[in-house]
């Protein structure tokens, strides 16, 4: 890019940015760097370690802001 006349700046590794990139890209980097695919697994169970009430209903027992976060 540089050669093209293209301004290129590169941040230090503990800036926000740089971080937040990372993390953006983990799937990316994570091939590249070691030839294998990112998995990412979220579990949850409730106090009585099941995942439904008695009569079968399903209950959430993950909060909103998890399950958000879950299925970005």
């Amino acid at each position: 890019m540089r050669a093209a006349g293209i301004e290129v700046l590169v941040l230090p590794p503990d800036d926000p940015l740089a971080i937040a990139s990372r993390e953006l890209n983990i799937g990316f980097f994570s091939r590249m760097i070691r030839k294998t695919p990112w998995v990412r697994m979220k579990m949850a169970a409730s106090p009585d370690g099941v995942t439904a009430l008695p009569n079968g209903a399903s209950q959430w027992i993950t909060s909103l802001e998890a399950r958000a976060d879950g299925h970005a």
